[in-house]
């Protein structure tokens, strides 16, 4: 859940027993005209009255809201009132496009984001409506923005743009709380982006780390918290550093560093205020997108030990009835001993499903083992040659004609050429087996065909009898098969070695006869 799906807003502070408009955004240039509203009966005043936020899912039916042609368009609105130290200072209206239900998650978003923003704003007084609006953009922006490199970035690139100062830098502490790493820079070529040192080398940020408060040093120097730094002041001739603690329900999470470069010679006390509050923006959204990234991890895991689970029983079952088997022979061998007709019997069955065995472990090896490639120059066209020519003795004792259409010109590409053959290996095999039971006609078609761009083959046989949609869906699913002693990865490993050459696999099937679609990069 975010706020992207807010259009525009507007601010109102509280005036005497009115709500005077303060700022917009998003609006078009003849948005609302009302310079002021009452407190009473307004759905603005409620909120103030009430405390809380209140969410109106269509404002076009709604008594409360003075609905006038400027606000065309608008249909859902959430009113969040602003207070500082328990005095009402004013509400922050949203509004959206279309209907829409604003979840609580969404509410608290607003609260962390927007509502601390006006309250800080009104504190600090004095900030013109295009610095407001400024940061209002900024909370919208930073909203929408999960991935925390992007939003390190965006967050000190903003924050230079609402300054107007021309470095500023973004370091975060670490878990344990003994290193701080530099996350973003602005300019990004001037920082070191990544780089992680004893939080001891920096004193500066340590003292704001360790306070929760804002430090503005003049001259850095010669200041003693700065003084190790001296020669990078000289350099970006950095007249003065705000450091600004980046707090969010009391954690601290690191420190935004501004500096004063150039004609510019510190920081004023509404510089100030406007720092502080994009550091409560910062430290809002990176708080909620180290809590996304930390459930999603949580997810990963969960799904990968559910698909592991899945696997183990899998394998296990596979594994199982040859063993059992195996066991079972075994132990009538035992009982026959002086039968050596009935142990010989049981001893070939014995070495069947041990080979069984050993054909379904090698499979599960080589589907786990589908990682990397190694990629050599290769002709498509000599590895189908050399894989026909394997499986010559197997086409012939099923009677099966093996047609090829070859691409005249050479098919040279990067190929892992061990895995492609095992690829047309798997789909060739898989063909002589759906062969074997038909009475008809037995023949397997190869075609290959190049372009520019990539490489297509396609193999083709005839069917016995048209393939339900479920084979035809989880086909490619590891351990899904139809066949008594088959364990489903056959084509699980096709189709794990196409999409690690970067192409793909389809499968077309018209009843009478079934064809594997693959196509390659050049």
């Amino acid at each position: 859940e975010n706020i992207s799906v807010v259009t525009c807003c507007s601010v109102r502070l509280v005036e005497d027993d009115m709500l005077a408009l303060k700022a917009l955004y998003g609006f078009a240039k003849n948005g609302p005209r009302e310079e002021k509203i009452p407190l009473e009966d307004t759905i603005a005043g409620a909120a103030i009255f009430q405390k809380k936020p209140i969410a109106i899912k269509d404002i076009r039916k709604e008594k409360k809201y003075n609905f006038s042609k400027s606000h065309e368009g608008l249909v859902s609105l959430l009113a969040m009132p602003i207070f500082w130290k328990e005095k009402a200072l004013g509400v922050i209206q949203l509004y959206t496009l279309q209907e829409h239900v604003f979840v609580e998650k969404e509410v608290k978003l607003v609260q962390y984001l927007a509502a601390p923003l006006i309250g800080l704003a009104v504190k600090y007084a004095k900030i013109n409506n295009r610095r407001l609006l400024a940061l209002l953009e900024v909370s919208k922006a930073l909203s929408s923005k999960s991935d925390l490199e992007d939003m390190f970035e965006t967050i000190v690139d903003r924050a230079a743009h609402v300054l107007g100062i021309k470095r500023c830098a973004l370091f975060l502490l670490s878990e344990i709380g003994d290193k701080i790493c530099l996350e973003a820079g602005f300019p990004k070529c001037d920082h070191g982006i990544g780089l992680e040192r004893e939080l001891r080398e920096y004193p500066a940020v340590r003292e704001v780390i360790e306070s929760q408060n804002w430090l503005l040093i003049e001259n850095p120097q010669s200041h003693e918290l700065t003084r190790d730094s001296a020669a990078l002041s000289r350099t970006y001739g950095i007249n003065a550093i705000l450091f600004v603690p980046l707090v969010f329900e009391r954690k601290i999470l690191g420190a935004f560093t501004f500096d004063a470069t150039g004609n510019k010679k510190t920081f004023l006390p509404q510089e100030i205020g406007v720092c502080r509050i994009m550091a409560n923006i910062s430290s809002a959204a990176i708080a909620r997108a180290r809590e996304q990234e930390r459930f999603q991890k949580e997810m990963t895991a969960k799904n990968r030990m559910e698909i592991l689970g899945k696997a183990a029983a899998d394998i296990a079952h596979e594994i199982r009835n040859p063993l059992t088997s195996i066991g079972g022979f075994a132990r009538r061998i035992l009982k026959k001993a002086d039968d050596p007709q009935k142990v010989l019997e049981y001893g070939n069955i014995i070495v069947k499903e041990t080979d069984r065995l050993e054909q379904i472990v090698g499979e599960v090896l080589e589907y786990s083992r589908q990682k990397e490639l190694n990629l050599v120059r290769a002709n498509l066209n000599n590895l189908i040659h050399e894989t026909v020519k394997l499986l010559e003795i197997v086409f012939s004792d099923k009677r099966i004609t093996v047609l090829l259409n070859l691409a005249e010109e050479t098919v040279e590409m990067q190929l892992d050429a061990v895995k492609i053959k095992s690829v047309l290996t798997n789909i060739l095999r898989n063909a002589v087996e759906a062969l074997s039971e038909n009475v008809g006609e037995k023949q397997i078609w190869i075609e290959t065909h190049q372009t520019k761009t990539h490489v297509e083959l396609v193999i083709k046989n005839n069917i016995s009898a048209p393939l339900s949609q479920e084979i035809l869906e989880n086909m490619f699913n590891p351990f899904f098969t139809t066949k008594a002693n088959g364990t489903g990865l056959g084509l699980a490993i096709v189709d794990s070695v196409i999409r690690l050459h970067k192409g793909y696999i389809k499968v077309d099937h018209d009843g009478q006869k079934i064809a594997f679609n693959i196509r390659l990069p050049r």
